[in-house]
């Protein structure tokens, strides 16, 4: 294993371990917030074929893989979020900035890895980036927790649970 492998290993167990960190946060947090007896919404059914979701979500990642760059704006706005949770009134969540901390730390890694995997792939005849498949539902996974954490902390909706489908 070359020293970029072994770089672009180590961000990936480091995005692998921050996930499940965001996680086990982000069930605690919903967890207080909702609580245990809470009423689930009913789910409207989307119109979308299955292939066409996971053709829909692996949009972006070549994008990515072109332009690594790419994976700093998600983590400046996660950055720039967990700031404003951090400067907000102390009566909100207190485990909130630090799953925005999370998320950007995430997506700053990705970046990491992507530079690594770049270099990789620069010295292979044909790299084939069948890791993208795991890489891309865990960054959508830590953005959609990110996002929901950062709505569901308003000092407006505190009493409400977050629904996707508003009534």
């Amino acid at each position: 294993m070359t020293h970029n492998e072994q770089v672009a290993a180590v961000f990936l167990g480091l995005m692998v371990v921050g996930t499940a960190a965001i996680f086990l946060l982000a069930r605690r947090h919903h967890r207080q917030r909702v609580g245990a007896a809470a009423e689930r919404p009913p789910m409207r059914r989307i119109g979308m074929h299955g292939a066409g979701c996971i053709g829909f979500l692996l949009l972006p990642m070549p994008l990515i893989v072109v332009l690594p760059a790419l994976t700093l704006l998600p983590a400046a706005g996660f950055l720039v979020m967990a700031v404003a949770r951090l400067i907000a009134p102390p009566s909100l969540k207190p485990r909130v900035p630090w799953i925005l901390l999370l998320c950007s730390a995430t997506w700053l890694m990705d970046w990491g890895y992507e530079i690594q995997i770049r270099k990789w792939a620069e010295t292979v005849h044909a790299p084939i980036r069948s890791d993208l498949v795991l890489i891309a539902p865990l960054l959508y996974f830590v953005s959609i927790v990110g996002i929901s954490a950062f709505l569901g902390a308003s000092p407006t909706k505190r009493d409400e649970p977050l629904s996707l489908f508003p009534k």
